[in-house]
């Protein structure tokens, strides 16, 4: 609708300017016509040629009149020929400048010019405006008539165009309140070209998908939980009564009881398996994290935690060395150190796992241009061809795994983690085991 207002004011000055002009134009070429006769009849009284200056001025019957006036005669306006006023008699007598004044004859407007003569006289001369004030009328009703037109037709095309316009809108607000009475994240918006409102348009479109994601990930997420979590809780239920019953004997009360104290410690870890994959939405702290270090640290926790398994870090030039060794470069990635952490020890925890007792699981950490590479090899069974494509899903177990304590979360929260901070994950069979590389990107800071 402004369009169309700003159309309309264009179209209403346009025609007004065009009246002002055409109007101003006719009038000045009625005072020209009105010199070129006053000049015409100068030259005649001034020759004193056997001329008589009319005493009436005909207006409907001649296309001008005109009257010799002397500075001593009296001033007067009989309405029936041009006046004589005390300016024209001004005029006649020099002391008055030649002019033009509207005035009426016979009851007709006319123009009328006084210019002086010789012996203290002047020439009144007088032209009907009325062609003249008919053709601006004429002029003034066309121009109104053409504003209107103009005018209605913008408010049309602005109407038309503001409808077309602001159709996205419409279906945007249609999409939010399907959206807000049916929680259903899956409408969409139909986009439409790549102006402002297209762009709107879209950008919601983007919102939606990622609401629906998300969504789905959160019923997945309690879908997966519940399955999950119901075996071991029935497990422990039935362990608990038969807690209760009087006639067990001291040491398969002591089994029962350590089976319950390793139940709820595995429910505590899949709580906080659950929790750590429920974050994966989560804005990432933005702060330098020095991966050596905190690699040398998951490496100490690891060998803690497993200490049949020797864990070893090594850059490319000391893989054969003995004992952690860190790499020489400034190795700074931009992220949360306690999710880092978290990610690093899963795939520490992952592969002393599958690994036999005395083996060895080698970290080996690289840079490649702005981009640090880590790669954790174990001497295990190595992954069956046809899960490769699954180990980084929610709940996977292999068969090889479904007698190890876990989760089957931890490779899962791996990639949700590295993801989440720009990078990416594959998983690899080495010939002598597996190996899970992770690409991170270096923070500013990072040294060559």
């Amino acid at each position: 609708m402004t369009i169309a207002l700003v159309m309309a004011v264009v179209i209403v000055a346009f025609t007004s300017l065009i009246y002002l002009f055409t109007s101003s134009e006719m009038k000045d070429q009625l005072d020209q016509s009105l010199q070129s006769e006053s000049t015409r009849v100068t030259r005649l009284v001034e020759a004193k040629t056997d001329w008589t200056a009319s005493g009436y001025c005909e207006v409907v019957g001649s296309p001008a009149c005109s009257k010799v006036i002397g500075s001593k005669d009296a001033p007067g306006d009989n309405g029936k020929d041009l006046p004589v006023t005390d300016a024209a008699l001004g005029v006649a007598a020099g002391t008055h400048r030649p002019f033009y004044a509207n005035t009426t004859v016979n009851g007709a407007g006319v123009r009328m010019l006084v210019t002086p003569l010789s012996e203290d006289r002047a020439l009144l001369t007088g032209l009907p405006t009325a062609p003249v004030d008919t053709a601006i009328a004429r002029l003034a009703i066309i121009l109104v008539g053409f504003a209107v037109v103009g005018v209605f037709i913008a408010g049309i095309g602005g109407y038309l165009s503001a409808r077309h316009g602001l159709r996205p809108v419409r279906s945007l607000t249609e999409t939010a309140e399907r959206v807000a009475a049916t929680r259903n994240a899956g409408h969409r918006i139909g986009v439409e070209g790549t102006d402002e409102l297209g762009r709107l348009a879209a950008a919601m479109n983007t919102m939606l998908a990622e609401l629906e994601s998300a969504q789905n990930a959160q019923r997945q997420l309690v879908a997966d939980a519940s399955h999950e979590l119901r075996t071991p809780l029935t497990s422990l239920r039935t362990n608990l009564e038969l807690l209760e019953r009087a006639d067990l004997t001291d040491t398969l009360r002591a089994d029962l009881q350590a089976g319950v104290r390793r139940q709820m410690v595995g429910m505590g870890a899949l709580v906080e398996d659950l929790i750590e994959l429920a974050r994966g939405e989560e804005h990432i702290a933005a702060d330098d994290v020095e991966m050596q270090s905190l690699l040398r640290h998951c490496l100490e926790r690891a060998a803690q935690n497993r200490p049949g398994i020797t864990y070893r870090l090594a850059s490319p030039a000391k893989a054969h060395d003995d004992g952690p060794e860190a790499a020489e470069p400034l190795c700074l990635v931009s992220g949360d150190a306690p999710r880092l952490a978290r990610l690093i020890n899963n795939l520490l925890d992952n592969a002393g796992k599958f690994s036999p007792p005395g083996e060895t699981v080698t970290v080996t950490a690289t840079t490649h241009g702005q981009e640090m590479e880590i790669t954790v090899q174990d001497r295990g069974p190595g992954f069956a061809g046809e899960e490769l494509g699954m180990v980084f899903e929610r709940f996977y177990r292999s068969a090889t795994a479904r007698g190890l304590p876990g989760s089957g979360l931890g490779l899962a929260i791996a990639k949700q983690t590295v993801l989440a901070h720009g990078g990416t994950i594959e998983a690899a069979n080495t010939g002598v085991g597996a190996a899970v590389t992770v690409h991170l990107p270096l923070a500013a800071a990072s040294t060559p």
